[in-house]
């Protein structure tokens, strides 16, 4: 009887090992696949048409235009333009900010950002707990409201990428 008392608590405490290792190694793999998504997302902002820099409709590569951003941002105030790129970009956030040379005052950052899947001054709050990660690239910004030569500036483009956690 103790023999067989002893085995079950052993099997029991192999079975408690095993489950612990399989939530600890699916979340390993959340976490990877939420990553992958971040990346994607991120290069798909990174290559929009609406924000792209391009001469006789051929795109520059690493180019933001300015102007473009910020009839982007406009356009985000129309409910329908919102809910299109909402269902297209999904649970993000997309920032610019000038690094070099700070002087001219190009700052899309925090209540300021181009597209904010949860705006600060909004009345919708999520239902859900969400974690956030960022991937920042460097990029050049152009302003073709600026005619002197220094018409290109440095800048750099955030996208933090929101992923639900848990239920509220």
């Amino acid at each position: 009887m103790m023999i067989l008392i002893v085995f079950f608590i052993l099997i029991i405490f192999a079975l408690i090992f095993f489950i612990r290792f399989q939530s600890s190694d699916q979340a390993v793999k959340q976490q990877e696949l939420n990553e992958q998504e971040m990346v994607e997302k991120a290069q798909q902002v990174y290559s929009l048409g609406e924000f792209s820099c391009s001469y006789d409709n051929v795109l520059k590569y690493d180019c933001l235009d300015i102007l473009k951003l910020i009839s982007f941002k406009r356009k985000m105030l129309d409910s329908e333009d919102y809910l299109y790129y909402r269902k297209m970009l999904g649970d993000l956030k997309v920032e610019v900010q000038e690094i070099y040379p700070i002087e001219n005052g190009i700052n899309f950052t925090g209540g300021n950002a181009v597209y904010d899947v949860f705006p600060s001054n909004s009345l919708y709050k999520p239902l859900f707990r969400y974690s956030q990660r960022s991937i920042q690239i460097p990029v050049v910004l152009y302003n073709a409201s600026d005619t002197s030569v220094g018409a290109y500036y440095f800048g750099l483009l955030t996208v933090t990428s929101y992923f639900r956690v848990t239920e509220r």
